[in-house]
């Protein structure tokens, strides 16, 4: 979410960017707005006049400090989200599912993953982009002992054993796709994985993109 906030803000993509926020905060770009959500996301009334929207979901293990200022968006705040966005004159919305690594080469990757992804095909947009860059290990709560080093070390592996695909790309570059796929003309739903965000991200950034591995 972070990544690809400031690549939506640096990309001119957006002439202003209103983002939630969990209380009142200053903001010293003119491109970013601070917007206070409303309780369960269902008060569309006081979100301004929007055409593009960018849901980012947390996951149920992804660590979110007390102090971030962002207000988080899970599985649960998807669909009253995007219909708060879709009320406020939303056309086009970006959903950013994180999907884990060993799931990327299943047809989960590619598919609507339950009702509330469903129900989104009945709010009448233009375009529904839903992708699944992989979702990192790292995020959850931070480990301490050799519970750290027992994750390290699976992470290690599933690095080796793993498609290059499902675990190249970071975060920023996972972004940097996303808006890439959001510049192009396009009507109508798509779900993509990470193989998607790679390809994407080797056409229009190749300097960026992760150097194939080399087999011994």
């Amino acid at each position: 979410g972070d990544a690809l906030l400031q690549q939506v803000l640096g990309s001119g993509l957006q002439r202003r960017l209103h983002v939630a926020v969990r209380q009142p905060m200053g903001s010293t770009s003119c491109g970013f707005a601070p917007w206070v959500v409303p309780p369960l996301w269902q008060a569309a009334a006081t979100l301004p006049a929007i055409d593009t929207a960018w849901l980012c979901l947390t996951g149920p293990d992804s660590f979110v400090s007390k102090q971030e200022p962002l207000a988080t968006l899970t599985a649960a705040d998807l669909l009253p989200a995007a219909r708060a966005a879709r009320a406020a004159g939303a056309h086009s919305v970006a959903v950013v599912a994180p999907l884990a690594a060993l799931l990327q080469m299943s047809s989960a990757a590619h598919h609507l993953a339950d009702d509330a992804e469903l129900a989104l095909l009945q709010l009448g947009l233009e375009r529904l982009l839903i992708v699944r860059p992989t979702a990192r290990a790292g995020d959850s709560t931070p480990l301490r002992g050799p519970a750290r080093w027992v994750a390290a070390a699976a992470r290690a592996l599933a690095d080796i054993m793993l498609p290059a695909y499902a675990t190249a790309l970071s975060a920023g570059g996972a972004a940097r796709a996303i808006v890439a796929l959001m510049r192009t003309p396009h009507r109508g739903v798509q779900v993509l994985g990470a193989r998607e965000l790679l390809a994407v991200l080797a056409e229009v950034e190749p300097a960026l993109a992760p150097m194939p591995r080399r087999r011994w």
